[in-house]
């Protein structure tokens, strides 16, 4: 086979959709690029339709952990790369990194790739805590380079023994895709935050680790008083928070689930600010997103989220795990309309400056086309 065979490795199509769709057409201007993920065939063509160098293999990897179909796949994917011989194998997100850089390394494939979007272990505790930890050294140690999708998470990742900051690098400023700032624009100037109910926003993946429930606890808090307040929840639930949103909506009309869109831009412009008290972010793309239109952030003080936004410029930052901290931050910049618009005003133009989907696309073009000219 030829050489300038690509392997990307992605966990879903779901997430490939998300973030990763224009990186893998870059890659397939360089060489002929096999992307492995389950995923229902017409649905991955109708997403590469109009490129012919993009092949799909179907694969089951998915987030967690099953032993039997994790060995079938393991198997699978070693097999494909005995076949393909590539020149390259770019993986995405911890499974898939886990197992493509350890393949990888034992099919000699010459350039091993992986990006580091945050680390499901940093709030683990115990056997778990140990296990994920030990396969991200893996991961590791079998790639030949390595990204980080933010400088605050690769410090973190050097401070722990993970990465060899020599080896690893930041593209640009961060962030994985950057933001297309075509979808995600300037909304049209909000009236008084006095006339109309403040609507806050949460985007994202519904869990713990996110601290979905510490704005549960803030919005029933906000009930009670009779707040003039309002949350729109937008994103899959992956620990069964629906219940109490449902009771809480019912009691106070003050919660509206969306579920999950891929339009994300259409939820955010009806919103007035973004709510994020997350126990562990790798970068936190949506708080750039909603920056770009203007919407500023309270988020935890957190590796990660410190790329994103900045504390009394873009947004608030709060301590992790903290209810009191989340309802004064909410109550501060619903009273103060002259530090809303100030941060609102700040959090456009840092997203404007440092993370469009232009600027950050140039910054992988150059990578991948360096990297690939650097191996010839």
């Amino acid at each position: 086979m030829s050489k300038q065979n690509i392997v990307l490795i992605c966990i879903d199509l779901h997430y490939l959709k998300l973030f990763f769709v224009e990186q893998t057409k870059l890659l397939s201007k360089l060489g002929s690029v096999t992307v492995v993920c389950p995923a229902i065939e017409s649905e991955f063509e109708q997403e590469f339709s109009d490129i012919k160098n993009i092949k799909h293999f179907q694969l089951k990897i998915g987030r967690e952990i099953y032993l039997f179909s994790d060995l079938i796949s393991f198997i699978k994917l070693f097999k494909l790369l005995l076949y393909l011989k590539p020149i390259m194998i770019h993986s995405v997100f911890p499974k898939a990194g886990f197992m493509g850089m350890t393949l990888g390394f034992l099919t000699r494939v010459p350039l091993r790739l992986h990006i580091f979007t945050g680390q499901t272990w940093a709030t683990a505790r115990g056997i778990k805590r140990i296990l994920l930890k030990g396969a991200d050294k893996i991961i590791s140690m079998c790639s030949t380079h390595l990204l980080v999708d933010g400088q605050s998470q690769k410090s973190f990742l050097v401070s722990e023994n993970i990465i060899n900051k020599k080896k690893a690098s930041v593209l640009g400023k961060g962030s994985i895709s950057g933001i297309d700032l075509k979808r995600f624009t300037k909304s049209k100037s909000r009236d008084s935050l006095e006339k109309k109910p403040f609507v806050c926003i949460f985007l994202g993946r519904l869990t713990y680790e996110k601290g979905f429930n510490l704005i549960l606890d803030a919005f029933e808090r906000f009930g009670e008083t009779k707040q003039k307040i309002e949350l729109a929840v937008v994103g899959v639930d992956e620990d069964g928070f629906q219940d109490r949103m449902q009771q809480l909506s019912n009691k106070y009309s003050n919660i509206h689930y969306k579920g999950f869109t891929f339009k994300p831009e259409e939820e955010l412009i009806k919103a007035d600010l973004l709510l994020l008290p997350s126990r562990r972010e790798g970068f936190g793309s949506v708080v750039v997103e909603a920056g770009a239109m203007g919407i500023p952030c309270i988020g935890s003080d957190i590796y990660g989220l410190s790329d994103s936004f900045i504390d009394e410029e873009t947004g608030l930052k709060i301590p992790k795990d903290n209810l009191e901290e989340l309802i004064k931050a909410i109550k501060r910049i619903m009273k103060d309309e002259d530090l809303y618009n100030l941060l609102s005003n700040n959090a456009r133009n840092f997203a404007v400056a440092n993370y469009s989907s232009e600027y950050v696309l140039q910054n992988w073009k150059n990578f991948y086309t360096e990297l690939l000219e650097e191996y010839d």
